[in-house]
């Protein structure tokens, strides 16, 4: 009975104590989670920032390799652009090789390391060559297979209509600008041949220019001719020209001026033409009394047969072609060139003496302008002159 009752006077203390160790255990479990908890939430930070550094520093390399790259597409690009230039440079200088190779040494270094250095050698090595034969009379050019000769002469054919007209630049970049698959095959053919027409097309352009100042020169009297009238001693004056041998390259020209002026003869033909097409109607002209309206009845002997009308009355009468101003004769003269209708034009002003008008129109009129207007300065300098005396 007194163990018992020992046993449940002490049965408090071991539920309290046993609850105190349950406590402490719970609250070892808890705070063992919480440790657990700290340590994961730890590691896991660390993962997140060695991600975060890692993908921060591919990002850098990435953008660093992207840098170098376009810095070196820049810098080629730079280096391409300069040995285009140099080429360019090269096409519009073939007449002076010296300045050509020095233009090519100063962007060797430029391009250093890249292609174009290699390609800068090479064209030295063909300046040099060329140098080379023009010195001792030999061509650097090998003989050209069947293939290649068929396209020099296909080139020489598209060349040959600029040739004709003197237009050598253009025929030399028939040759120069080939791109065809025979390119290096033909490179020495196309060159000798380029090298050909320069300097014939140089010595052409000095042919020309002399000939053109002469041809200026020598037009000063025919301006006179046609202001005076004289279109006959104009055409004389030009048809002697053509037996000028310094004159020869600028024919084509004076051929042309020859045909203006004959054409100026047709032009009250042409006038009468276009005004027969009007007969039995109405119509509206200018002439240098002003505008007139008139039923065209017919034309003859450079008059305009018509019928006029005053009030209820109608009149028949008749006026020269002349009566029509420029402008009408602009208008009508359809079958004329340009240079043509404003010499037409201009001539029939100044015998009206509508002078300012006339130098208009003189002004329009190409290779004549020049010479016509000088003439009728001359003449209203000397009526002026006149006029104060």
């Amino acid at each position: 009975m007194s163990a018992k009752s020992s046993f449940m006077s002490k049965l408090p203390y071991i539920v309290v104590y046993i609850g105190v160790i349950a406590v402490f255990g719970v609250g070892v479990y808890m705070v063992y989670n919480k440790y657990q908890e700290n340590e994961k939430r730890k590691i896991e930070d660390a993962k997140k920032q060695e991600i975060a550094i890692k993908k921060e520093e591919e990002e850098n390399a990435a953008k660093q390799l992207q840098a170098d790259i376009e810095h070196k597409l820049a810098v080629a690009k730079r280096k391409e652009e300069a040995f285009n230039k140099a080429v360019q440079y090269a096409r519009e200088n073939m007449d002076k090789p010296a300045l050509v190779e020095k233009y090519y040494l100063s962007m060797k270094e430029f391009v250093k390391g890249s292609e174009f250095e290699a390609l800068i050698d090479e064209k030295i090595a063909e300046i040099k060559e060329s140098a080379k034969a023009a010195a001792t009379g030999t061509a650097a050019v090998k003989k050209l297979d069947p293939e290649s000769e068929r396209l020099m002469k296909s080139l020489e054919t598209r060349a040959k209509p600029y040739i004709d007209e003197n237009a050598y630049m253009e025929a030399i970049a028939i040759y120069r600008d080939y791109k065809g698959p025979l390119k290096d095959k033909t490179s020495d053919a196309r060159q000798q041949v380029i090298d050909r027409l320069y300097k014939t097309g140089l010595e052409s352009e000095q042919e020309l220019d002399i000939a053109k100042k002469k041809l200026k020169k020598q037009l000063d009297e025919i301006g006179d001719y046609i202001i005076e009238g004289k279109v006959d001693g104009a055409v004389a004056k030009l048809e002697g020209f053509l037996k000028d041998k310094e004159l020869a390259p600028v024919k084509g020209k004076i051929e042309n001026a020859i045909l203006n002026l004959k054409n100026i003869e047709k032009g009250e033909k042409i006038l009468e033409e276009s005004l027969r097409l009007d007969i039995n109607k109405t119509v509206l002209l200018e002439t240098w009394g002003g505008k007139l309206k008139i039923e065209v009845k017919g034309i003859k002997n450079g008059k305009i047969f018509y019928i006029s009308k005053v009030g209820n009355t109608k009149l028949k009468e008749s006026m020269p072609l002349s009566i029509l101003n420029a402008s009408e004769h602009l208008k009508r003269l359809s079958k004329m060139n340009s240079v043509e209708k404003y010499l037409y034009a201009g001539l029939n002003a100044y015998r009206h003496n509508k002078i300012e008008e006339a130098k208009e129109y003189f002004a329009k009129t190409g290779i004549f302008s020049q010479p016509i207007l000088e003439a009728v300065g001359k003449i209203e300098l000397k009526k002026l002159k006149k006029r104060l005396d």
